[in-house]
């Protein structure tokens, strides 16, 4: 922190961000330490005070409230003070218009719980917020407090690239001293770790960094005068001490009041990644103008329950404890709750017991314990204050499952308590329900908090299956993240009783056929498995049942084969020489047949054969037996060729046949010897045959006799020569 400049009834303040809040990453949800101090370095004005500071956040941070707005409980301001008013981004808080302590070389430590933007490219970005502030509570500008124009203002640097440090200042040791005695000194003691946060984004320390070098601060200005260095290091456990004598500087004279240590810590850029910078929130020196001071320690309890506050008087040079002196106690500043007092016991201790802090929310709150020493005749006045910090209590949660359930009742309600840990009172926070990991199985609805402390929800079932829900709570900053608690439970079938029908009965038609199915519960169904089919057989079946429901039932299902006709024909066949069997059809046609008769087919010679079909088919059945009669045939004769007679004359000479010119080749032919051999019987009458005998000798050839083939109608017997010459066949 810069050292600035003094100037005549200067009202300036600076601010930064404490407790390693000054590097976050992005994203995620933390509380920023902003403490403001009173800048006005001017020691003739030392009593100026601030009742009023504005805050103005930067746009991207958000807020818990609707669309990332922010709400009074985003920010928890100090002891003393409240939230005034919120527009937009600008935030204004107060303190009681009695309250005069914010004087120079003082400051107030508020508490912004934001969510951080997402982080940028390395580095990334820097963030400056606007403060200024006011002695008046109604901000008037006669009595504004300006931002010093030299000094940095405070800003938080969101980035995933540099390793975020905390710095805590631990502790000054002793916490009063005196306007005379320039011999005095003062220890202060930080610790220097990496940051992380708890489940609400409070920072917690985490690992220690040695050798670092850190700068502490009188207020605003730098301590150069530590008898360590100007700037000394951390060791091995990331504790730097600053040994030095605040009578000697930075601020001179100094008067009496209550001043604010702290330190700084500029950041390391060898490491990699390196280390941000952060600043500690401040502890107080209280500097009094009599010998009489009055040491306060800071103090931790749980919420809702009770702290112990304890203040020791002490005096003159070697102070030493005063007995038997009474120490008023007051929570929330010194305008705040008187909430009791305590004598010193014999080395100037008060303790002030079973104090209540009931309905203060977990947190860090600077100055918020404020013990007082009224003056009296032999002892100064003496005043002086302490941090209270309220630890977040331990929640447990119980849940029990609702056991199995039957699919068909199609939901269930279910109910969890988170109760403070190791007790039955709950914490009145809501419980969440999941059941991500069993989507397919069940879901879970809305849950709702009940005045009794219970959260409520109804799971509805969407499978048979095994459904597990997880009950979570994760706290506030009053109550720690409680351990989520899961219950698992099966989601069943209802059993009952199906009966199969029509298995048997039914013939094969072409069609598909099924049996059914009935239960015994109304209204409720069952089909059938491995069914309908077509074809004659036996297919073995199963009942189905509806969903949500079980049953057993299975059986044979049985098509009959359909009965079709067998028709044979030409049962009764004549002889002819070949193979003969009968014909054989189908109703329905086409349908294949195995051949049963005790005779094999075909047959050939006459007589009476043993016959029979069977239907050979998935689907049908039949068959037909019978005699298949092969009868004698009929006999006729046909003459096909005969020989024509003749006698020729004395010359020895042989007759010669041949056919006429005028008869048809294709009815009949004759050879030289008289044979004629029969083409065609309906030409008959287109046959001439002519009958020659060459001369020879003595004797002259003969005239030519002609005749003609006539179909005769005269009894069978020998062909005959007509008186025309014709030579008559008989009937054939």
């Amino acid at each position: 922190m810069a050292v600035t400049a003094r100037a005549t009834n200067d009202r300036y303040v600076v601010a930064q961000f404490t407790n390693g809040t000054s590097t976050e990453a992005g994203g995620v949800h933390v509380t920023l330490d902003l403490t403001v101090y009173n800048d006005i370095n001017n020691l003739q004005y030392p009593s100026h005070f601030i009742q009023w500071v504005q805050v103005t956040v930067p746009s991207a941070f958000t807020g818990s409230g609707a669309g990332g707005a922010f709400t009074a409980s985003d920010f928890i301001p100090p002891s003393g003070w409240h939230v005034s008013s919120i527009a937009g981004s600008v935030i204004t808080f107060m303190s009681a218009t009695t309250d005069y302590t914010f004087s120079a070389g003082t400051s107030r430590t508020f508490l912004l719980k934001v969510n951080t933007p997402t982080a940028t490219a390395c580095p990334g970005t820097s963030y400056a917020f606007g403060v200024i502030a006011n002695q008046s509570t109604n901000g008037g500008n006669g009595n504004t407090y300006k931002y010093r124009p030299t000094a940095p203002k405070p800003s938080v640097s969101i980035t995933n690239c540099v390793t975020p440090t905390y710095l805590v200042m631990t502790s000054v040791s002793p916490s009063s001293i005196f306007t005379a005695g320039s011999s005095q000194t003062v220890i202060l003691t930080a610790t220097l770790t990496t940051l992380t946060h708890d489940s609400f984004g409070n920072p917690v320390a985490g690992t220690p960094i040695s050798n670092e070098p850190l700068t502490f601060y009188e207020g605003s200005a730098a301590i150069t005068t530590c008898s360590e260095g100007l700037t000394p290091s951390t060791n091995s456990s990331g504790v730097a001490t600053c040994t030095y004598a605040p009578l000697g500087g930075p601020i001179t004279p100094l008067s009496a009041g209550n001043y604010d240590e702290s330190a700084s810590f500029a950041g390391d850029s060898v490491p990699y990644p390196p280390y941000g910078s952060t600043n500690s929130s401040p502890k107080q020196l209280t500097v009094s103008a009599s010998d009489t001071s009055l040491d306060v320690p800071d103090v931790s309890g749980p919420y809702g329950g009770t702290v112990t506050l304890t203040a020791t008087l002490k005096n003159g040079g070697a102070q030493t404890g005063v007995p038997g002196q009474t120490i008023a106690f007051y929570l929330n500043g010194s305008n705040g709750n008187l909430v009791g007092s305590a004598t010193t016991d014999g080395s100037g201790l008060a303790t002030l017991s079973n104090v209540s802090i009931a309905g203060i929310a977990g947190g860090s709150y600077p100055q918020y314990i404020y013990a007082s020493f009224t003056a009296n005749g032999t002892y100064g006045a003496a005043t002086n204050y302490a941090r209270l910090t309220v630890t977040a209590l331990g929640q447990a949660i119980s849940f029990t499952g609702p056991g199995d359930q039957p699919l068909v009742n199609g939901s269930v309600g279910i109910s969890a308590t988170a109760f403070v840990i190791n007790t039955t009172t709950p914490s009145n926070l809501p419980v969440s329900f999941d059941s991500s990991t069993t989507a397919s199985v069940c879901s879970v609805g809305n849950a709702a908090l009940q005045p009794n402390g219970s959260t409520t929800a109804t799971v509805t079932f969407q499978s048979l299956g095994l459904c597990t829900i997880t009950a979570s709570q994760t706290g506030n900053s009053s109550y720690g993240g409680a351990t989520p608690v899961s219950q698992s439970f099966n989601i069943v079938t209802t059993s009952m009783i199906c009966t199969l029908h029509d298995l048997t009965g039914l013939v094969y038609n072409g069609a598909a056929q099924s049996p059914t199915c009935t239960t015994n519960i109304a209204g409720v169904s069952c089909s059938v498995s491995g069914a309908p089919q077509t074809g004659a057989g036996s297919y073995p079946v199963n009942a189905v049942p509806q969903a949500g429901y079980s049953c057993s039932a299975s059986g044979t299902f049985i098509i009959g084969k359909a009965l079709a006709q067998v028709i044979p024909s030409n049962m009764t066949l004549t002889y002819t020489g070949g193979t003969l069997q009968p014909s054989v059809t189908t109703v329905p046609a086409g349908l294949a047949l195995s051949y049963t008769g005790q005779a094999s087919l075909p047959q050939t010679n006459v007589g009476s054969y043993n016959v029979g079909w069977a239907i050979n088919d998935t689907n049908y059945y039949g068959s037909a037996q019978g005699t298949f009669q092969i009868t004698a045939a009929g006999q006729t004769i046909t003459i096909t060729s005969f020989k024509i007679n003749a006698t020729g004359g004395a010359s020895s000479q042989p007759v010669t046949f041949s056919l006429s010119a005028d008869s048809d080749p294709t009815a009949c032919s004759v050879d030289t010897n008289g044979t004629v051999t029969i083409l065609d019987i309906t030409k008959w009458g287109n046959c001439h045959i002519v009958l020659n005998q060459a001369a020879g000798g003595n004797y002259s050839a003969a005239p030519a006799r002609n005749t003609t083939l006539v179909h005769g109608t005269l009894a069978q017997g020998p062909a005959t020569i007509d008186a025309t010459q014709k030579y008559v066949v008989p009937e054939l």
